[in-house]
């Protein structure tokens, strides 16, 4: 099989074999195959999640796989567990806050090179039309870059069908998010219903 996941990140100039590699992994299947893919490349790992305690069991399930994926590939593995308040105001916003502090702390105290995370065209996508609608300068339009600072996006150019396929073929393990299938957040609800509208007017015409 001609292999998009690996040929993203053998075609990227940022880092080498050589370099320390934190990934930010949630569970999903993003982040789980741009693991998967960086181990059986031969990189040097570590792994960091957050648990924001938010979905209860699910949230605990996916700690769990995420540890055990670390564990099996003797991978270092470093957590923070976080209870947000279901009821807060912008809390995606906060998390996110949360997540790349704690990313950073460990990139500086552990000595990695980068930080990685798994977003996607798609992701790309969202954030230029939530950008747009927030009013954005034509510099805030450019959304989400493959390099911002010490933060990789290996998968920038690939699309969730080319996830899903390496999911399949290795049998990639992860879990599915729940919240996402809601349009209770504004990056939900262009995912799950502007974007397939604009899709089935513009492109399947």
């Amino acid at each position: 099989m001609d292999n998009l996941i690996h040929k993203s990140i053998e075609n990227q100039l940022i880092f080498t074999k050589k370099s320390r590699l934190l990934i930010g992994v949630s569970g999903g299947k993003d982040s789980m195959s741009l693991c998967h893919a960086l181990v059986s490349m031969g990189y040097s790992l570590g792994i960091a999640h957050v648990n924001y305690h938010l979905r209860i069991d699910e949230s605990d399930r996916e700690a769990a796989l995420v540890e055990n994926f670390a564990k099996n590939h003797s991978i270092p593995f470093y957590k923070k567990d976080v209870t947000l308040d279901v009821n807060l105001k912008n809390r995606q916003e906060r998390a996110r806050e949360i997540r790349y502090a704690f990313f950073y702390e460990l990139l500086n105290s552990k000595k990695y090179d980068f930080i990685l995370v798994g977003h996607h065209a798609n992701d790309v996508i969202e954030t230029f039309f939530l950008h747009l609608m927030r009013g954005a300068s034509v510099k805030g339009l450019k959304s989400m870059q493959m390099q911002n600072d010490r933060i990789v996006r290996p998968f920038i150019h690939l699309f969730p069908e080319d996830i899903e396929r390496y999911v399949k073929e290795f049998k990639v393990p992860y879990l599915s998010d729940s919240s996402n299938l809601k349009s209770d957040y504004r990056r939900n609800f262009f995912r799950n219903d502007v974007l397939p509208l604009l899709n089935s007017k513009f492109l399947n015409s």
